[in-house]
């Protein structure tokens, strides 16, 4: 009752929308690992994976315009790796949390289409800016597997944290995924998510 509300989503046929609390990547990995592993071990088998709708949104507190056109180039250019972490059918994905570009092409994803892009309200896109103070992480299926949730988070965490240390002007030295997935969090379970998905 501390961290989650718990609220109806008139997207879901049958379940309820969790919503934390805004946190620290700090208190999230040392706090919430038991209230998860409790949570989820009581509704064992009431998870409907399969749902056409369910998923999980990551928000990240928006820092200014170049952390979140930083995170929108991030998000295309690793759109390969991130489509096998999201455990999304293709279709599903690009109904709720399409990509701007089929592959990435950095000629395409110039400043002024990603202007446009911001200035499109429609929210069911992979990395939403259109919201005032967070930038929405929107790509991952639901899952019943905690490990996997906090996996989720310290990946995104750590792509956020490149997107606001780092000039993206120049993609042709970009780190490989394996290193930006763990720039500068590492708990585990980020290896742990690259794992399951033979991202490592």
């Amino acid at each position: 009752e501390n961290e989650f509300v718990l609220e109806r989503d008139y997207s879901l046929k049958n379940g309820f929308e969790m919503i934390s609390y805004p946190f620290s990547y700090d208190y999230m990995m040392t706090n919430l690992e038991s209230t998860l592993k409790e949570l989820y071990e009581n509704l064992e088998g009431s998870i409907n994976k399969e749902s056409n709708t369910a998923g999980m949104h990551i928000h990240l507190t928006r820092q200014n315009y170049r952390h979140a056109f930083n995170m929108v180039c991030l998000i295309e250019y690793y759109q390969r790796e991130l489509t096998i972490l999201s455990n999304r059918e293709g279709s599903r994905l690009k109904r709720w949390a399409k990509f701007l570009t089929d592959k990435f092409d950095h000629d395409l994803l110039s400043e002024r289409m990603i202007e446009s892009y911001y200035d499109n309200k429609d929210r069911y896109v992979a990395c939403n800016v259109s919201n005032k103070h967070t930038i929405e992480i929107r790509i991952f299926n639901a899952t019943d597997d905690y490990k996997e949730i906090l996996g989720r988070i310290e990946i995104i965490s750590n792509l956020s944290e490149y997107a606001k240390e780092n000039s993206i002007d120049d993609f042709k030295n970009m780190p490989n995924f394996q290193e930006i997935a763990t720039y500068k969090y590492n708990s585990g379970y980020g290896e742990y998510v690259l794992n399951k998905y033979n991202l490592r």
